[in-house]
């Protein structure tokens, strides 16, 4: 774990046998964008928290922590939608990012201390980065910094969600490289996308292995950020045999209902998305790091 990180006792509510299994659910623009793309904008926030609660309530029992926005979180926390066995983990970052001259940066809507107060087991910041991109890059990285303080005076563990952008793809594992051994000594656990470009498993797994090595003993967890279902099933096998100690998986799962009328939706999240997350969790039971 990264010096002064906190503690292992601070991952209980969240983790299970030593292992992360997170339901993603904070999903704004993203998530308006399919419930109507023609308007997105018509997509009232009540909405978007009816959506996630349907998610919530089918897949937050089988999960070790769910990850929310504050606008959704309180209608998700509610009697019978929100499993007690399941952590709360609370993203800090506005939706989207700014973009100046090509470089995007993240800007702060929820502080920890007030995420501690909303309950939250865990904070999630999401961190856009290109190392070529020196101004935005060191923006990003004093954030990582500025926050992880925040969240251990808080006595809150702190998630960096790391997600590289530009970078041409025969320098994609460099680039995942240096994010891991940049920002894993600012953070309690790392999530990134594969770090890897190669299609055999043995291969891709040694590219993950490097990527825990670079994060020392911050532990790994794969994002399935822009993939399918099945190709981050791969992944996430090969990120295990590497070294991951769990998965953050979203649209991976549910992307489907988002279009879906009530009743197929509710068809849909409780036989196609649980099973797929029972998938996935059984992946990271039989080859994940554990803590």
């Amino acid at each position: 774990m990264a010096a002064d990180a906190v503690p292992f006792t601070g991952f209980t509510r969240i983790s299970r046998e030593g292992q992360f299994t997170f339901l993603s659910a904070d999903h704004r623009s993203t998530l308006r964008a399919l419930m109507n793309p023609e308007r997105p904008s018509a997509v009232s926030v009540r909405s978007l928290a009816r959506f996630k609660c349907d998610i919530v309530r089918t897949i937050s029992p089988l999960a070790s922590a769910v990850m929310l926005d504050a606008d959704s979180a309180p209608m998700c926390m509610k009697p019978g939608i929100l499993s007690r066995s399941c952590g709360l983990v609370l993203s800090l970052e506005k939706s989207g990012f700014s973009e100046k001259g090509g470089e995007r940066l993240t800007t702060i809507s929820l502080a920890p201390a007030s995420a501690l107060k909303k309950r939250a087991d865990c904070a999630k910041l999401q961190l856009h980065y290109n190392p070529r991109y020196l101004s935005s890059a060191e923006r990003q990285l004093a954030l990582a910094r500025e926050v992880h303080q925040q969240c251990k005076a808080a006595l809150l563990p702190l998630m960096l969600q790391i997600h590289t952008y530009e970078v041409p793809r025969d320098l994609h594992e460099a680039a995942m490289l240096e994010a891991a051994s940049t920002f894993a000594p600012h953070c309690d656990l790392l999530c990134t996308e594969f770090p890897s470009e190669r299609a055999m498993e043995a291969e891709a797994a040694s590219a993950c292995a490097q990527l825990v090595e670079a994060a020392e003993e911050t532990p790994w967890l794969l994002s399935s950020y822009g993939d399918d279902f099945f190709t981050f099933r791969w992944k996430l096998e090969a990120a295990c045999k590497g070294g991951a100690a769990g998965f953050v998986a979203g649209m991976a799962l549910w992307k489907e209902a988002a279009g879906l009328q009530r009743s197929a939706r509710d068809r849909f999240l409780n036989v196609i998305a649980a099973g797929r997350f029972m998938q996935l969790e059984r992946t990271v039971r039989r080859h994940g790091r554990r803590l």
